[in-house]
């Protein structure tokens, strides 16, 4: 098992890349980009994760809060096999959250959902799971242990976490005691808004506790195709930034 977090603010130790935070996130087109917090959070994850990232065959996004950091870790992560010669990575959403964290009819949604992929293209082999962020971190550990029940070998990548340091902190044992690998990028911030202030640009929305269950995050009606193609141009520019840690 394994747990790396990263302060808010943290110095570049002997070794790491220096990166312009504000340079990168000036760049920007949408509003969650240009936070230099988050551009941070990124580059801590990519260099927790250099050394593993071109073993991971298979992404699953959780939620329509990660749709837009698990397309960014589908793109360095495909960076990084390129330069082993392996193929790209896959990357599946998998809705887990507002149905409720005992939801059966949920849970066969996902599972179904797992197995037949795993039918259709063979084993997802080591596996990455993305969650934006982590409150009470219920539903993500829902999804893990979904992963686990269908024998998926999966690290945990978390962008943002808690409210409160010590809460998180506590959560986050809770996910190694299962023996979970655990990734954070950054701590005691509060969501990064990927979600809740670019509705419009994920293409997806939240599922309610009345919708039916559904193992996918459902389109987005009020979704503009302007904020989507800003916010996948972000992805790409972010991710050809911070490629340079890979090196």
């Amino acid at each position: 098992m394994m747990f790396k977090l990263f302060a808010t603010e943290k110095a570049p130790e002997k070794g790491e890349t220096p990166l312009d935070f504000q340079r990168i996130a000036e760049q920007a087109q949408t509003e969650t980009f240009k936070n230099e917090r988050a551009v941070k959070a990124f580059a801590h994850l990519v260099e927790q994760l250099k050394e593993k990232l071109s073993d991971y065959e298979t992404i699953i996004s959780d939620d329509t809060s990660a749709r837009l950091v698990s397309l960014f870790f589908r793109e360095i992560i495909n960076k990084a096999r390129a330069k082993q010669e392996e193929d790209n990575a896959r990357l599946y959403f998998v809705a887990s959250g507002r149905h409720g964290v005992s939801n059966r009819a949920v849970k066969e949604a996902i599972g179904d959902f797992l197995k037949e992929k795993i039918e259709k293209d063979g084993s997802f082999g080591k596996t990455l799971l993305v969650t934006e962020f982590v409150s009470s971190g219920h539903s993500i550990e829902y999804l893990g242990d979904i992963l686990e029940e269908n024998g998926i070998d999966f690290d945990l990548a978390i962008l943002s976490g808690g409210y409160k340091e010590d809460n998180f902190k506590d959560k986050v044992k809770c996910f190694t005691e299962k023996g979970w690998d655990v990734y954070s990028g950054i701590e005691d911030v509060g969501t990064m808004g990927f979600y809740s202030r670019q509705r419009k640009a994920t293409g997806v929305r939240k599922a309610g506790i009345e919708d039916l269950p559904n193992a996918h995050p459902e389109k987005n009606p009020n979704a503009s195709r302007y904020f989507m193609k800003d916010a996948r141009e972000d992805v790409h520019m972010l991710a050809r930034e911070l490629s340079v840690l890979l090196d």
